[in-house]
């Protein structure tokens, strides 16, 4: 993106987009527009300078943690750099009280945004500044926000097919932002930061920290038998971490785990995990389970270090004990009817590659198979979450006021560009769609002597860019300093669907009118 002159480096994780990145995300930005406009979206523009209040409202000013770009005015009134738009857009609405005959109500807008990135890298991947569209719904109930959130899921798929980037809708994790509905939208690519876990027999797709699966391994029915024995027999007050965790280990079916929950500067063992043997636990998992609020996170402690004398002295009457749910399924399968009172079941296990598939429709038929991703979009089923802490309602048919349901739903607009870079090139450099390329068509005159044949070369420029579909998308490449091979190189570095070339054939066909080379970039045919 450098070399074709895209964008420049401003410092660490901050770019400038040159007119060639620009007119890129432009033609973007138009599809979204256009896509967005569809299913009722109105476009809006919303405060990149965000007061502290609201954020404090909504808990989250303590939760972004380092993440956020905070400042003072002069007044020492605390202020953000947006992150992104929930508590505004939700008092915004919030204060019209709105009617319900006003429902659905979609905005949206396509701007900047700033996260305060630890390790700024990719590029336009992982940027402290970046171009995000971000669309908010607002509806009655959870069943009508159930059903936008599906309208905009489509749309978003039409987004997609337009920019021709097959991007999959992956089940995903809610993060900081919330909701207990989600989907990412991934682009499958090697330089992806994120791992996507998907099913070929039915289709179904995952982000790693969300995905759910059996494990190729789970303990019969007697090894769970003498499992819950021993849970029955060692969770007393004497006891000792140390001795369960000993204890499960010599059963040889089993993985076991601590959990450290942090609690201020300090960090206490509050959890003891058994999973299957061979499996980790995932610390998305588990802090969802224990309620742990990034940017805050559990430690995960191994086997051999809960056996250490560190935790010789922990008296298991302070420890709860978590098992697998996959230990559960198979219990339940197995009718097996010693009923363990001192541990619950969570799902608290890592999936990964080889793992059968466990969703509805596939239920272990399917072997997961792991890919990276790059992440383009991820939208959110909010519920409540936020219309409840801002106090945002709605009056019902009924004259009474309820609050309203949300959701939200982001797209990525330079990751985008960037993922399109990555997506559409070949080994000579880029290779644009049509739709989204900078421009369509590209002019050159090889000679860079001939006076007459660079005149022939505008006058072709103005000729193809008076056709309609054209108009405003040639380039010409009118330099006389550089070789005509250069040119050449360029032009298919650059990547434009329609090379046009003024060269030897031009002057010596001796036809009327002159012949030009027209090369098509994609499929390299003249």
């Amino acid at each position: 993106m450098l070399r074709a002159g895209l964008l420049r480096q401003s410092t660490s994780g901050v770019f400038s987009l040159l007119p060639l990145g620009l007119r890129a995300v432009e033609k973007i930005t138009r599809i979204i527009d256009s896509e967005m406009q569809s299913i009722g979206g109105q476009k809006v523009q919303l405060p990149l300078l965000l007061p502290a209040n609201l954020w404090r409202q909504s808990g989250r000013w303590d939760a972004m943690g380092s993440e956020m770009f905070r400042l003072k005015d002069r007044k020492g009134i605390d202020y953000c750099l947006a992150p992104t738009h929930e508590e505004t857009i939700t008092q915004l609405v919030g204060d019209a009280r709105m009617s319900y005959r006003q429902l659905p109500l979609l905005l949206y807008q396509i701007g900047v945004k700033y996260r305060d990135e630890a390790r700024p890298r990719q590029g336009l991947l992982r940027g402290r500044e970046f171009m995000m569209k971000d669309m908010y719904s607002f509806d009655l109930t959870p069943q009508d926000a159930l059903v936008t959130y599906e309208t905009v899921l489509q749309a978003y798929a039409r987004v997609f097919a337009r920019l021709e980037l097959p991007a999959r809708a992956a089940n995903a994790h809610s993060g900081l932002i919330g909701g207990d509905h989600t989907h990412e939208f991934h682009l499958l690519a090697p330089s992806g930061s994120d791992f996507i876990l998907f099913c070929s027999h039915c289709g179904y797709a995952s982000n790693a920290e969300a995905a759910r699966s059996y494990p190729p391994f789970v303990p019969a029915a007697e090894s769970l038998q003498r499992l819950n024995s021993v849970l029955n027999l060692d969770h007393k007050s004497e006891t000792r971490v140390t001795s369960l965790v000993e204890s499960i280990a010599q059963l040889g079916d089993y993985a076991v785990f601590g959990v450290r929950q942090p609690q201020g500067e300090q960090s206490a063992l509050t959890h003891v995990l058994v999973l299957p043997r061979g499996q980790v636990p995932n610390p998305t998992q588990v802090a969802t389970v224990l309620r742990i609020i990034p940017p805050a996170e559990p430690e995960i402690i191994s086997t051999d270090d809960l056996k250490s004398e560190q935790f010789s002295n922990t008296p298991l009457s302070d420890i709860a004990v978590m098992l697998d749910s996959s230990l559960q399924q198979q219990r339940q399968q197995q009718q097996h009817s010693n009923n363990n009172s001192n541990a619950i079941y969570v799902n608290v296990r890592q999936s990964s590659e080889g793992d059968k598939c466990s969703s509805g429709s596939c239920n272990g038929h399917g072997t997961l198979q792991n890919q990276r991703g790059i992440e383009l979009g991820h939208i959110f089923y909010l519920g409540t979450k936020y219309s409840k802490l801002l106090n945002a309602k709605v009056q019902h048919r009924d004259g009474s006021f309820g609050l309203l349901e949300m959701g939200c739903y982001g797209l990525g607009v330079t990751r985008i560009l960037a993922a399109s870079v990555e997506h559409f090139r070949d080994k000579h450099g880029m290779v644009w769609p049509t739709h989204l390329a900078p421009y369509k068509v590209i002019v050159a005159s090889l000679d860079n002597k001939d006076k007459a044949m660079q005149e022939a070369a505008v006058a072709l420029w103005h000729s193809i860019d008076n056709l309609g579909d054209y108009t405003g998308d040639v380039l010409i490449d009118d330099r006389t300093d550089v070789s005509p091979g250069l040119k050449m190189n360029e032009a298919r570095f650059l990547g434009l669907p329609y090379v046009v070339l003024l060269g030897r054939a031009y002057k010596t066909a001796g036809a009327s009118p002159p012949q030009v080379e027209l090369q098509l970039r994609r499929t390299g045919q003249v």
